[in-house]
């Protein structure tokens, strides 16, 4: 005997009761739009989505909401002109929603709502390129030159292989390490991402 009930808006899919998103009563992705949003049992907010070509729902969660802070000031005056003008006076779309006034530190907090999403790129930092890092991009380079002019075949996972062994046997301090690892400083210079 199975568990599993027919859902009640596609009554060709089926649920355990266990689930924590809106399938839990009966509810399947199926059934709706994509992007559309419900509440699970879970109390959270569910959306529908597409994977493995079947649509699915997955939990979602709300963009976080700017909050400009104004700094005390000498003149009240000056703070209340400051505080209207980051809010909506710059052209940014923002509209005022409330000041709030801080009692333990006496700051006054401008609270504002964007009425434009404001996607914010996350800063990547250069890929430090080590030792090991520059000795495997030039060897993978040099090995794949060299197995398709002997017709060697291999698969890259293969070719990996063969370097990292390489890396693991060689002395360090040889002089062939050395002469490897200068030709392949000057191969990272002239080959970056």
């Amino acid at each position: 005997m199975t568990s599993r009930k027919p859902c009640i808006n596609v009554t060709t899919a089926t649920y355990s009761g266990k689930e924590l998103s809106p399938l839990h009563y009966g509810l399947s992705a199926e059934g709706y739009d994509i992007d559309t949003i419900l509440e699970g049992h879970d109390k959270l907010m569910w959306i529908t989505k597409i994977k493995n070509n079947r649509k699915v729902w997955i939990r979602y969660s709300t963009p976080n909401r700017m909050v400009h802070e104004q700094h005390k000031e000498d003149s009240e005056n000056k703070e209340t002109n400051e505080l209207e003008n980051t809010c909506h006076g710059d052209g940014t779309g923002e509209t005022l929603q409330e000041v709030v006034h801080d009692e333990k530190m006496e700051i006054p907090v401008a609270v504002c709502m964007p009425t434009v999403p404001i996607v914010m790129k996350p800063v990547v930092e250069e890929k430090k390129l080590t030792a090991y890092n520059m000795f495997l991009t030039y060897r993978l380079h040099e090995l794949k030159k060299e197995y398709s002019s002997t017709g060697v075949v291999k698969s890259n996972k293969e070719v990996f292989g063969d370097v990292v062994a390489q890396w693991k046997t060689m002395n360090k301090k040889s002089e062939e390490y050395a002469s490897i690892m200068k030709k392949a400083e000057e191969f990272s210079k002239f080959n970056k991402p």
